[in-house]
């Protein structure tokens, strides 16, 4: 299938969520003919975009604000981070906010906490139905409208499975679940991660990451991973992940995501034990690499949150970034809270070896209460204290937002072999691709900058 003229695409864009989105408008603004492919019914409903909060912000900061000052506020937040596209990151972000407003887009006039920028009207981030209407998905709308009126082309409930190939073996669009061929000169991947394939987390995550609750898109399987894979790109950082750690009732109860997050109460002085009461990370290291290491554990859906009453009375009623902290905010909506004044009675409650949590909590308390929490197996960092009883537990388990990792591209966002060279024709960026960083570092940033550099390398190698 070509375009009304007869004549193959200039590219393909696979997603429209907001890296597809961006990809797609811009593109078709410098000129190009665009397809964009979605899953889903509703091409503004399907993907990580609406779950999402709505921030544009880099590190807290503006998106406008100097490219120096963003770059090393991305470092500071960076885990394995490429030099290269955060670079691109921090360059683009200001033309990036300005084209998506000129598009018109809304923000909202005052935005929670100390993000200045939030799509418009707010969403409930407590309540995980709230999306329908939101900032996140009106912008989508405007978006895809304006994409339309350059002339690009949507298709919605369509999924893309593999490349197309040209008489050379070259890649020459997509064929489709259902047998159709879209012809193109060039396919953009943008199709959100794999957070959704239980078979592709155990593949790429960890043996029992099928066990994590999906905090995400239920429609981003991988077939862009695949489909990249398959046309030999090296995949890079495909363990990693973004999520939060949710209270285990979860899976029972849907009022109990995507917020609160139990990984709030790390800072305030908690622990996270395994189902031996063996500590599973340094609580005082970003959420990212915490949750992750809950996810490749041996079980992720047996990790517990362990605090004091003092801790947990302490943090109540505080609000974190546009919803209500835990206290009081799991027990109001029917989380079981876990307590005890021993420790043997606290892991029998909790299904913990009461053994390996008694000897957990003494070697804890005693380094901490003599300041050697650095001398431990697992190193804690940040606020810690010894805890007391009564205690606290809150069984856990590591939500799944969306992957961090997948098929490795250029500061072009070009999609590179096993050998680092551009794959003719492959671009990608998104979840299902090793962006700038594992870290996380702020909303929309390497969706809406990255879907603009390619848009641009897109529309300009056309040219050529």
């Amino acid at each position: 299938m070509n375009d009304a003229s007869g004549r193959p695409y200039d590219v393909v864009v696979v997603g429209a969520g907001m890296t597809g989105s961006v990809t797609a408008g811009r593109a078709a603004e410098l000129g190009c003919r665009v397809l964009q492919l979605d899953t889903a019914e509703d091409s503004t409903a399907g993907g990580n975009t609406t779950l999402s909060g709505g921030g544009l912000h880099l590190a807290r900061s503006r998106f406008d604000a100097d490219p120096e000052i963003l770059r090393d506020k991305i470092l500071t937040r960076s885990i394995l981070g490429r030099i290269e596209l955060i670079d691109v990151v921090a360059k683009t972000a200001g033309q990036t906010l300005g084209w998506i407003l000129e598009q018109g887009v809304e923000l909202a006039p005052a935005a929670p906490g100390d993000i200045e920028c939030m799509l418009a009207p707010i969403r409930d981030l407590g309540d995980v139905h709230a999306w329908r209407d939101a900032g996140p998905q009106r912008a989508l709308r405007v978006l895809q409208q304006r994409f339309r009126e350059h002339g690009g082309e949507i298709m919605p409930a369509t999924r893309a499975v593999e490349f197309a190939r040209g008489p050379s073996g070259e890649i020459a669009g997509v064929i489709t679940e259902d047998g159709r061929r879209l012809a193109a000169n060039a396919v953009m991947l943008a199709d959100g991660g794999f957070q959704a394939n239980p078979e592709l987390r155990r593949r790429f995550i960890s043996p029992n990451a099928d066990r994590m609750f999906l905090r995400g898109a239920p429609n981003s399987v991988g077939d862009g991973l695949l489909m990249a894979e398959s046309a030999g790109a090296k995949l890079l950082n495909t363990e990693w992940f973004y999520g939060h750690i949710l209270h285990r009732d979860v899976f029972e109860n849907d009022k109990l995501w995507p917020w609160p997050g139990l990984d709030e109460l790390l800072p305030r002085g908690a622990i996270l034990v395994d189902a031996h009461g063996a500590r599973l990370a340094d609580e005082g290291r970003l959420p990212t690499v915490i949750v992750n290491a809950i996810g490749r554990s041996e079980d992720p859906r047996g990790a517990t949150v362990i605090m004091d009453e003092e801790m947990w009375e302490a943090s109540a009623g505080e609000w974190v970034w546009g919803h209500r902290a835990p206290n009081p905010e799991l027990v109001e909506r029917g989380a079981r809270l876990i307590r005890a004044d021993t420790l043997e009675d606290l892991a029998a409650q909790a299904g913990i070896d009461a053994d390996g949590l008694t000897s957990t909590l003494y070697f804890y308390d005693t380094a901490v209460a003599n300041d050697k929490a650095s001398n431990l197996p697992i190193p804690r960092s940040g606020t810690a204290r010894p805890l007391r009883p009564p205690y606290i537990a809150l069984p856990a388990v590591a939500g799944i937002s969306h992957t961090m990792g997948g098929a490795m591209i250029d500061d072009q966002m070009h999609v590179l072999d096993h050998d680092e060279r551009p794959i003719p024709g492959l671009y990608a960026a998104g979840p299902g691709t090793a962006g700038a960083t594992v870290g996380y570092y702020g909303g929309f940033s390497e969706a809406t900058t990255l879907g603009m550099s390619a848009a641009q390398t897109i529309a300009e190698e056309r040219r050529r």
